[in-house]
């Protein structure tokens, strides 16, 4: 599934109103850094989220930084 940076934008915006998806798998959908940041800024405020894999998305470091402050995933 190819979502890039834009379908990771807009999974951001469906995340911060999300109320049941407590699993996300987003492995080799090449969201990129500016995908990957939207999803875990969405994340802050989305407490149902316990499992994401962003594995093979050529992430950069920030990205670990803005989801460090997510105390709910594993």
């Amino acid at each position: 599934c190819h979502l890039g940076p834009k379908g990771g934008e807009a999974l951001a915006e469906a995340l911060l109103v999300n109320k049941s998806i407590t699993h996300l798998g987003l492995d080799d959908t090449a969201l990129g850094t500016e995908g990957a940041l939207a999803i875990a800024k969405a994340l802050e405020s989305n407490t149902r989220i316990s499992f994401l894999n962003v594995s093979n998305n050529d992430i950069g470091p920030a990205f670990g930084v803005v989801l460090s402050k997510n105390h709910v995933l594993t």
